[in-house]
């Protein structure tokens, strides 16, 4: 006997074949649904309203292509579209290793992922605040020791890799976007040391970029109508935009921000990189009002501003 106040009644086939789901890959979570009852639960989401036959498509296409959430839950929605409950942000697709079925992502995994990510990044930051101290080598021969960049760095690239892996949950855009800013993290840690940005790091990046942009893997530019070109005119228009600011403004630009710029303005685009850049100029205007509160700073201090274009790179890559 059904539920009192249960949704409309499935037939036999169609309950079986709801019941086997979690035994073929997919797990049903749909809440009030019985699969031993066979009841549908009520409301927008049940099969009868959705028509019977095209919701049982639905569960197969589902199972061939692998598209459970990462919630463990089966996508039940009507038509080509998934159901406002579970957003289509919320799905995470089989890759072809897994056959089509993969795990569901739940919390609990993306929670470890995250941790794992500040943690590898705190430690890359580590090297990469160890590396900048004695490369490329100083003009006087000296080796910085520790200081407040020791901490700093670290601190930041754990940010930014935990941030990272929180906002990209397909395997591809993590590896990507994590190698991108394992880069930035040293050129960071480079600038901070020396005021340098070196062109053994700046130069290669710009065909690395170039070529991830081509295969069509960049995730920052993933559903835009015209990827391409935005991508060229933010390499193109962001350093142009340097150049002419700081000859205005009698800035200290270095060769190297132009350079690190082109990279960015190809992997970010233009819509995410001049966000990114409000963000981050905001930011680290506060910054320097504090140090120079604090006579940390003066006025006249020189400030790297490879730190800047850096943060608005993290900031592009995270905005939705």
């Amino acid at each position: 006997m059904p539920r009192p106040g249960a949704g409309p009644q499935l037939d036999g086939g169609e309950s079986q074949l709801l019941a086997e789901l979690p035994h073929r890959g997919l797990l049903v979570a749909l809440p009030g649904f019985d699969a031993a009852a066979g009841c549908a639960p009520p409301g927008p989401l049940t099969v009868a309203e959705a028509n019977k036959r095209h919701a049982i498509t639905h569960i197969e296409r589902f199972h061939t292509h692998g598209l459970p959430n990462r919630h463990g839950h089966s996508l039940l929605g009507t038509g080509d579209q998934p159901s406002p409950r579970w957003p289509a942000h919320d799905l995470v697709p089989a890759g072809p290793s897994a056959g089509g079925r993969i795990p569901p992502r739940t919390p609990h995994f993306r929670t470890v992922n995250v941790l794992l990510a500040a943690i590898v990044g705190a430690a890359w930051g580590v090297l990469a605040d160890r590396l900048s101290a004695r490369w490329p080598a100083h003009a006087d021969g000296h080796t910085r020791g520790l200081d407040w960049r020791a901490a700093a760095v670290p601190i930041a690239s754990a940010a930014a890799f935990a941030a990272i892996a929180l906002r990209w949950a397909e395997p591809r855009d993590q590896f990507i976007l994590l190698a991108y800013a394992a880069v930035l993290v040293v050129l960071l840690a480079t600038d901070l040391d020396q005021r340098l940005l070196p062109d053994v790091l700046t130069l290669p990046l710009i065909p690395v970029v170039l070529a991830i942009v081509l295969l069509g893997w960049d995730p920052l530019l993933a559903g835009k109508e015209l990827p391409m070109v935005s991508a060229i005119a933010a390499a193109i228009g962001a350093p142009l935009l340097l150049l002419l600011s700081d000859r205005v403004l009698g800035g200290g630009l270095g060769l190297g921000d132009v350079k690190l710029a082109v990279s960015l303005g190809l992997m970010s685009g233009v819509t995410r990189l001049v966000g990114g850049f409000l963000v981050a100029s905001i930011a680290g205007a506060v910054v320097l009002l504090v140090l120079i509160a604090l006579r940390r700073l003066s006025l006249k201090s020189a400030v790297p501003f490879g730190p800047v274009l850096i943060a608005a790179a993290i900031v592009a890559a995270l905005l939705p």
